[in-house]
């Protein structure tokens, strides 16, 4: 009979329909050795074992996330908020906070402007080009438009000479010329400067989450995508990494992004890689 590291008394419901409840369980390990009632759990407790005795609410199994881009909360960490500026000139503070407080980033991004805040034009690069010299980009609340700046255009060379894509919008003056107001589909023309960070911010962004999850009883999740654009971003390489070094404690499941216009038959390659 092993003698278990923790046992905890409760109310758990286990989803087992054989065993729907139990009132104490033993763990060895970080393993379930015991699940059952409370008598029973007696045998697995020695001199060195932790006794908890839970005496309200209900115990369950962690939840799963069907849904969620772990990696992605270097957003929060790394970008610009801008969920709570209902104006330009809020935003713009926000950004000026945010650039004096990073001058080692060499590309500012931010997210989180909406919609209603403008007219039915959008945004302009000249709301914002006299901010900064470095590149900037800022995704809509939704991550589905995208406000550039001047330089980030002239970086990615997108001007009137610029093709318009099936899939998406680039918003243009009466020239022709990009205002920098970007939809959908058109962010092809920047995107590996949108959701795509260093390894290390995405080790940071990924353990960040982790404990949030952990917080709310969250022990799994599905990211649906990986490489988001198709874009080889490092960031299953980050995963294997924290899981080498014990860090990753919580389970993933992954998707990996295959555009079929983008040589798909070395995206699949790529991903069973």
């Amino acid at each position: 009979m092993k003698i278990a590291d923790t046992v905890i008394y409760g109310n758990f419901y286990t989803v087992d329909k054989k065993n729907p409840k139990a009132e104490a369980v033993a763990i060895k390990d970080g393993i379930f050795i015991y699940v059952g009632n409370a008598e029973g759990v007696k045998d697995y407790i020695g001199e060195s074992t932790e006794v908890v005795k839970n005496d309200s609410g209900m115990i369950l199994p962690g939840f799963v996330d069907g849904h969620a881009h772990c990696n992605l909360a270097a957003t929060q960490l790394f970008m610009c908020p801008l969920y709570s500026c209902t104006t330009v000139e809020a935003i713009r503070e926000s950004l000026k906070k945010f650039i004096a407080e990073h001058e080692d980033f060499d590309v500012i991004s931010g997210m989180g402007w909406n919609y209603t805040t403008f007219d039915e034009n959008g945004p302009n690069a000249a709301m914002i080009d006299d901010l900064t010299d470095k590149p900037m980009v800022l995704l809509d609340v939704g991550g589905h438009a995208y406000w550039l700046n001047s330089a980030m255009m002239k970086l990615k060379g997108i001007d009137k000479n610029t093709p318009d894509v099936n899939d998406g919008v680039i918003y243009r003056d009466a020239e022709g010329n990009p205002t920098g107001y970007f939809k959908e589909g058109s962010v092809v023309y920047f995107s590996e400067y949108v959701f795509h960070f260093p390894l290390e911010q995405y080790k940071q962004a990924i353990l960040y989450f982790q404990n949030i999850a952990f917080s709310k009883g969250l022990t799994m999740y599905f990211d649906p995508i990986v490489n988001f654009n198709g874009i080889e971003t490092g960031v299953e390489k980050v995963y294997q990494q924290l899981d080498a070094e014990g860090k990753l404690k919580i389970h993933v499941h992954g998707g990996y992004q295959i555009i079929v216009n983008r040589n798909p038959l070395d995206a699949v390659e790529r991903a069973a890689q």
